[in-house]
């Protein structure tokens, strides 16, 4: 299981999709790893905590305007806000 999600996770974070549960499974996978070597490195520390920060400001900031999420959140918006104007304007019509 650790290899699956070493393989897939971080191709389904760069691609942008769920992006940011996957960022969190990211981090437990990266803080499970990080307390099961006994005899880390500090450098491999500081890998560890450079990762764990990184996937943090994904998991609260989201994958940005370029991910899939991005894409598909702006897309359900916009169906909803023509549909809520729409709905508007039969009101007003009747």
């Amino acid at each position: 299981m650790g290899t699956a999600a070493e393989l897939t996770l971080p191709v389904i974070l760069v691609i942008g999709i769920l992006s940011r549960p996957v960022a969190l499974a990211l981090f437990a996978f990266n803080a499970i790893a990080a307390f099961s070597y006994p005899d880390i490195s500090p450098a491999g520390i500081v890998d560890h905590i450079m990762w764990g920060v990184m996937l943090a400001a994904i998991f609260f900031h989201g994958a940005g305007k370029l991910s899939l999420d991005h894409l598909v959140l702006r897309k359900i918006l916009e169906k909803k806000t023509i549909k809520f104007q729409l709905n508007n304007q039969a009101e007003l019509v009747s």
